[in-house]
């Protein structure tokens, strides 16, 4: 009875999703409030027009400053869906182990 118990949490597909689920807002909570990525552009252009130098160059540099504290939000929230997605996958587990056990 102990194997069946420890197979089905093992084995399960639901289980198994419900698990999944939560590594992915684990994954989230790690990343949440992060600074977006800096961005480079350049814009290459050349003046139809007979001129000394036809080729016009230009680059950006973007950067992302968080000043209003949203990025401890945002940390705030994935954390909390982590957590939730934990509890859940606890429920479904009691949940297939009470089935189980009252087969």
């Amino acid at each position: 009875r102990q194997e069946a118990r420890m197979v089905a949490l093992l084995f399960h597909p639901d289980l198994r999703t419900m698990r999944l689920r939560a590594d992915v807002a684990r994954v989230g909570a790690d990343n949440a409030g992060r600074w977006n990525d800096p961005t480079l552009s350049l814009d290459f252009s050349k003046i139809l027009e007979t001129v000394d130098h036809p080729w016009l160059v230009g680059g950006a540099i973007g950067l992302t400053l968080p000043i209003t504290g949203r990025p401890g939000l945002e940390k705030e929230l994935a954390e909390s869906i982590h957590t939730q997605a934990l509890v859940e996958a606890r429920v479904a587990e009691a949940r297939i182990l009470r089935e189980l056990d009252l087969q």
